[in-house]
């Protein structure tokens, strides 16, 4: 750090007094400076934490970056209505007459508040004259519950009217960032927010950056040879830092690009190898969760392609930014120009490789669709074939059932027609036994035993038998009548059997 930026009281030119939300800028209306603030301040307690400053506060300007930590900065002043600029306190803190100064505001996770409170951001807006584009980009790191899938770049610049030609910028840097996570996609889209004001008259300028990435900080701290063809003196330091940051937004893309491949060659595996007529026992699993999964990288990619687009816009806008500034030698202007066509160059082939990637998923999910179609028509071909092997089927079940039915029917007959044979062989058994037993008893002292002929009987013995034979008949004709009778029963009670189950 030089030693003429060294003095008891060091202070940095202050800003031109606040005279009110784009009152000293060149604008012609783009903007309604007043409903800004106004959503700023509603806003407010999902923006700014209650009990945090946790800012850090950089200073940059010669060979290497010095970092002031917290506690110091807690008693950082901000004199801005006195106009004797920033100063520090405790004194000796070296701040340059000429370089960089930056404010970094970060949060404790990406869908959190921000680590510092609204008194003192509204003191830092205050006293650098913040303009409201910047507070817009504000806005988008609040509180969430679901991630913000704006991807504007969000650049402007403006020349204030006051201070000599001051000039502000602001943008936001999108860019993917390993989360560490084991489960899901690892990689999640990051944002950070850049504010520039750059002060004509000393060659200076102040910065304000809102959650930076960690490899960010690293190219800030580092040496300069070793990350840019630029340097950190005179007044290329300020073209360098917007560089620095705009390239910094293509950090992880190689590895993000490489981790989509890799799901996308997954996915490609499982229909290019897939049986789509016949499935094996082995096969891959193809199902209707693959085209989920499918859509939710496409709209990823979907994401990644605005991301790039919106970077890509965002590099020729600052291209312009740095050539209108009119104040760039030659040197400067050259090294500047190779950078962005460098950054131009790599910006676009991640693009190509993103728009290979979108293409390939959505030839996978049109194969996988088919592949799913195929197999669900080869499954109704095979339903149909059985529905139509049915019916002759169930015919011929029918008709055996039928044969079967009558043989059994037929055989029920024989065995009721034995039955009922069975049943009158024993009722006349029953009749004639009892009249058999009792004739034999009765007529015994009608034979004559003493006579030489055995069949000599008495004339009153076959009186007897005569009149017995009468009754027996009798009896059959009774036993007959009654047996008709059982049977005409039976006879009507099966046809209303048999119309009852015909009728509907």
């Amino acid at each position: 750090m030089s030693s003429a930026s060294q003095s008891d009281h060091p202070v940095i030119p202050p800003a031109a007094p606040h005279a009110g939300a784009g009152a000293s800028h060149i604008s012609l209306g783009s903007y309604n400076a007043s409903a800004i603030r106004r959503k700023l301040l509603e806003r407010r307690e999902s923006l700014f934490s209650k009990e945090h400053d946790d800012v850090e506060f950089w200073i940059a300007g010669a060979a290497r970056k010095l970092g002031v930590g917290k506690d110091t900065l807690r008693r950082l002043k901000l004199l801005a209505s006195t106009g004797t600029g920033l100063r520090t306190d405790p004194p000796r803190v070296p701040v340059p007459a000429a370089g960089d100064v930056l404010y970094v505001i970060r949060q404790a996770n990406p869908w959190d508040r921000l680590r510092v409170t609204s008194e003192f951001f509204d003191s830092l807006a205050d006293t650098l004259g913040v303009f409201p584009f910047f507070l817009e980009s504000v806005l988008r790191f609040d509180i969430k519950s679901k991630d913000d899938n704006n991807t504007w770049h969000g650049f402007h610049s403006r020349r204030r009217l006051t201070g000599g030609g001051n000039v502000e910028t602001c943008y936001m840097l999108h860019f993917f960032e390993n989360n560490g996570s084991t489960e899901g996609d690892p990689w999640s889209p990051r944002q950070t927010a850049v504010y520039h004001r750059h002060y004509a008259s000393g060659d200076q300028s102040s910065w304000i950056l809102i959650n930076p990435s960690a490899h960010l900080e690293e190219s800030l701290q580092a040496e300069p040879e070793g990350v840019s063809r630029l340097t950190l003196s005179g007044k290329s330091s300020a073209a360098r830092l917007h560089v620095l940051l705009t390239n910094s937004a293509l950090r992880n893309w190689p590895d993000y690009i490489a981790s989509q491949r890799t799901k996308v060659e997954e996915f490609e595996a499982k229909t290019f190898f897939s049986e789509a007529d016949h499935i094996q026992r082995d096969d891959y699993d193809g199902r209707f969760q693959d085209r989920q999964n499918l859509q939710r990288l496409k709209q990823g990619l979907r994401r990644a392609a605005a991301m790039l687009d919106a970077t890509t816009d965002l590099q020729a806008r600052i291209r312009g930014f740095l050539d209108r500034s009119g104040d760039a030698d030659d040197a400067l202007r050259d090294a500047v120009t190779v950078e962005l066509d460098d950054f131009d160059a790599e910006a676009k082939y991640y693009r190509r490789c993103i728009s290979d990637l979108q293409q390939r998923a959505s030839d996978t999910m049109s194969l996988s669709l088919d592949i799913l179609n195929r197999r669900y028509s080869h499954a109704n071909l095979r339903n149909a074939v059985t529905n139509e092997s049915s019916p002759k089927t169930n015919a011929s079940s029918l008709s055996t059932t039928t044969s079967t039915a009558v043989s059994e029917e037929t055989e029920h007959k024989r065995e009721q027609r034995t039955a009922d044979n069975i049943r009158s062989l024993t009722r006349i058994a029953t009749v004639y036994l009892p009249a058999t037993v009792l004739s034999g008893i009765w007529s015994l002292h009608l034979v004559d035993a003493n006579s030489a002929d055995p069949l000599s009987t008495s004339s009153k013995y076959w009186g007897f038998m005569l009149a017995l034979i009468g009754v027996c008949q009798v009896l059959v004709v009774v036993i007959a009548a009654l047996h008709a009778e059982e049977r005409r029963e039976r006879t009507v009670d099966a046809a209303a059997r048999d119309a009852a189950v015909v009728s509907p």
